[in-house]
């Protein structure tokens, strides 16, 4: 399981019209994480850095040119552009500058992994994806032969940078072809040609980004319970592996 995404057209309002001092506002300067509560039945908060609403966080008031309603789960929602999904607070109530992490629910309970050290793993926002396709879409390869392995990295700190594939589980990687335009927190496509022999072949992909940020191995993030972040200064990601 790598996660889900969806594409859509948002607009809304800058929350820096908010929460920037620069524009007006009386923030306490002591004030360095935002709370957002939901109006949802769970009553979601989360805890977000105050610093990313002063860079690109927004409140989802259209989709498309459409006001959006509760049936787009879209109503009012803060939207933390490249962070992790969950990160987003729909139907958004109240939110609350305060100095430290509110240690919400959800919070403390359902987005907090248990590390092997038997430490929860706590705010972890980005991530770092790459996901490739069969060589021959749809279909097994036939045998023996040049194929071309194609896919897509993103990650939520920037630009992807580079992307490397491995046809032998590790062994050797070849980097791949980056598809323009290259843009930030978007899907970047990716290919390389492929000399199969016809042997077993375990296929990798690994995305870096231009922040330095790594794509970890599979036995990397395993170390630290599928959580690699937590062992470097980055939040975790996911490995891709395909087996031929």
């Amino acid at each position: 399981m790598t996660g889900g995404a969806r594409a859509g057209i948002l607009r809304g309002m800058d929350r820096g019209d908010a929460v920037d001092p620069a524009r007006g506002n009386r923030v306490d300067p002591k004030a360095k994480w935002l709370v957002a509560e939901g109006a949802d039945a769970p009553a979601l908060s989360r805890s977000v850095p105050i610093a990313k609403a002063l860079d690109d966080a927004m409140i989802a008031l259209y989709q498309k040119r459409r006001a959006a309603d509760a049936r787009q789960r879209l109503s009012d929602a803060l939207l933390l552009p490249g962070w992790e999904g969950n990160m987003n607070v729909k139907w958004l109530r109240r939110l609350k500058l305060v100095e430290a992490p509110a240690m919400s629910y959800y919070e403390s309970r359902t987005y907090a992994p248990i590390l092997p050290s038997g430490k929860a793993y706590q705010f972890y926002f980005l991530q770092e994806v790459s996901l490739h396709h069969p060589p021959v879409a749809g279909a097994d390869a036939e045998g023996a032969g040049f194929y071309e392995i194609s896919g897509i990295a993103y990650s939520g700190d920037g630009r992807i940078s580079k992307v490397m594939v491995s046809a032998d589980a590790g062994q050797s990687w070849a980097q791949a072809a980056l598809h323009e335009p290259v843009l930030s927190k978007a899907f970047t496509r990716f290919r390389v040609p492929w000399s199969w022999n016809g042997g077993p072949a375990v296929l990798q992909s690994r995305a870096w980004d231009e922040a330095g940020n790594a794509q970890p191995t599979r036995a990397q993030s395993s170390r630290c319970g599928g959580r690699l972040r937590k062992c470097r200064r980055s939040p975790p990601s996911r490995a891709s592996t395909t087996t031929a």
